[in-house]
């Protein structure tokens, strides 16, 4: 199921612009017009840019921007758990984990204060930037696991190749670059506890 923030905003998307009333977005979303004031409110707050004319509610698509929001992953919003600030999304990830969280989970933070490398090491995570961990249960013996976060490493590297236009690079065994700057890290953790 669906939230009605998933709702809103695909219909205010679908509008390109124009002005939709509370009534009308409470009727087609299955809400009372309260409850449409209070989605906007939330929303606002996380940074999206709804304005409210004397028609209605509108959402300029030119000022869009990108956000890392569960709502925005509509239908597998079930699957994301965000946080503004947290110690470290591994640790979060690692606890719903212990607690029978679905394979596919990923927990997202706009800043980590306690981020991890390899060796304990702590790193800076400031606002900005694309911070989560991704819970996998895969069905592969121990001595495989290795393999999945090269393929991983991999996986990034081309994509970031692709998109941005410029090579990135790995660094073995788990940093990626561009132009000779570290842009990521992939680090992997295991437990043995089985849920």
């Amino acid at each position: 199921m669906v939230s009605s923030k998933v709702k809103l905003l695909a219909h205010l998307r679908e509008k390109q612009g124009e002005p939709t009333s509370g009534t009308k977005l409470a009727k087609e979303i299955g809400i009372s017009r309260v409850a449409v004031w209070k989605t906007v409110q939330s929303l606002v707050e996380s940074g999206y840019s709804i304005e409210t004319k004397g028609t209605g509610y509108l959402l300029d698509p030119k000022k869009e921007k990108d956000f890392l929001y569960p709502w925005e992953f509509r239908e597998n919003e079930r699957f994301f758990t965000h946080y503004k600030s947290i110690n470290s999304t591994m640790d979060k990830a690692r606890d719903f984990a212990l607690k029978g969280a679905a394979s596919g989970s990923i927990f997202t933070a706009e800043k980590q204060t306690s981020g991890r490398g390899r060796y304990g090491r702590s790193w800076i995570s400031r606002q900005g930037g694309l911070f989560f961990s991704i819970l996998e249960r895969p069905s592969l013996s121990i001595a495989d696991y290795s393999q999945l976060t090269l393929k991983m490493q991999i996986a990034v590297v081309r994509t970031l190749s692709k998109i941005c236009g410029k090579k990135s690079y790995l660094r073995w065994p788990n940093d990626i670059y561009i132009n000779h700057r570290k842009i990521a890290g992939i680090i992997t953790e295991i437990s043995e506890k089985v849920i």
